[in-house]
């Protein structure tokens, strides 16, 4: 095609795709190609390759990208033999997303210029061993989830990281300032310090064994701490805090935030070590920082179990597990029975003239 600046092939029974040496050629699109061989090499004007093979299999092993030197987005997804892509001389990758693929190389950044690469996307291969990105230093979103790393370095530019499901067991984000989002559930980490990130509002860290965390970003919004082994909490600097999942931990203690800002909150705090002067006072805490619409969970704690009748919220509802039913009546056969302790909560902390949601154990 020496004078068409796109090709694009969708549905087509393709075995093998060769493009190669069209120096007007702009865009390549493949799409549901049976491929077993591809070569776009010596596309002096390309700047855009993408191949999704979703719906048919696709046999080859090899893409051939060599020499596009103005190649700045490649998106390649389900080609589930792929395990190596041969781009020498193709310097200038911007956006690098290979997805459902079996890359295993970590040397697969080496011929991108430092200078290039802002967004990564490498999920769901076989990437393992140790990743050093620090040399990128335009390096904005990095996703590396459902691979086998053990060990990362990244740059200061970062913004987005999603490492879930690898095999780490640290990650120093403690210098990435302009980080925003962390995702890394299902990791071996046992720490996790986040204490000098005033950007983050974003936090997955579930399915770990982290036994410390720092929260001190008034920014945060979302945070999953589920399923590790902390024995405290201190999330006393997010008056933001829309969603926080701490469940299935050792905690002991936890630090609410003394003022609270946000309007609607969901807080499950449910099986931990608390006893119910823990959750009274907690309680209590965020009633006068006029917070509306929470949400609580705290049943099973070993040392105690508290549910509340009435707070300063228009809906406050603790309950022990998921089957819970908010919409059946206290005591009704299909809600937990429950097990009412009084808590003394000044007058100028209930809101009058509205309803009071239940309280569930």
């Amino acid at each position: 095609f020496p004078s068409h600046d796109t090709g694009g092939f969708h549905h087509r029974a393709l075995s093998s795709f060769a493009l190669t040496g069209c120096p007007l050629l702009q865009q390549i699109n493949v799409n549901n190609a049976p491929l077993e061989y591809i070569n776009a090499s010596n596309n002096p004007s390309l700047n855009l390759f993408f191949s999704n093979c979703i719906s048919v299999p696709s046999n080859e092993k090899i893409i051939y990208l060599n020499n596009l030197t103005n190649l700045k987005d490649l998106y390649i997804y389900n080609h589930s033999n792929l395990n190596t892509i041969n781009f020498a001389n193709t310097p200038n990758i911007s956006s690098f997303t290979v997805a459902y693929a079996q890359l295993t190389s970590n040397n697969i950044f080496d011929n991108i210029a430092s200078n290039s690469l802002t967004e990564v996307e490498v999920i769901s291969n076989k990437l393992s061993g140790s990743f050093d990105f620090t040399r990128f230093y335009n390096l904005k979103n990095l996703s590396v989830a459902l691979n086998s790393i053990s060990a990362l370095q990244l740059p200061s530019t970062i913004e987005q990281l999603t490492v879930a499901y690898n095999k780490l067991s640290s990650l120093n984000i403690s210098s990435l300032t302009a980080l925003s989002l962390v995702i890394a559930q299902n990791n071996n980490l046992t720490a996790l310090d986040t204490s000098a990130l005033q950007k983050i509002n974003y936090i997955q860290a579930s399915s770990n064994l982290l036994s410390s965390i720092n929260l001190n970003s008034q920014k945060l919004k979302n945070v999953y701490l589920n399923d590790n082994f902390l024995n405290y909490c201190n999330f006393s600097a997010a008056t933001g805090l829309q969603f926080l999942a701490t469940h299935n931990n050792n905690i002991t203690s936890i630090q609410p935030p003394s003022g609270f800002n946000a309007s609607n909150t969901f807080i499950n705090i449910s099986s931990n070590y608390l006893n119910t002067d823990s959750i009274d006072a907690m309680i209590i805490s965020l009633c006068a920082s006029n917070a509306l619409n929470l949400t609580m969970r705290y049943g099973d704690n070993t040392q105690g179990r508290s549910s509340y009748s009435n707070a300063a919220y228009t809906h406050l509802s603790a309950y022990r597990n998921a089957s819970f039913i908010p919409n059946e009546p206290v005591g009704s056969v299909n809600s937990p029975v429950p097990f009412i302790n009084n808590i003394s909560i000044p007058t100028t902390h209930i809101v009058t003239g509205k309803q009071i949601g239940r309280a569930h154990v």
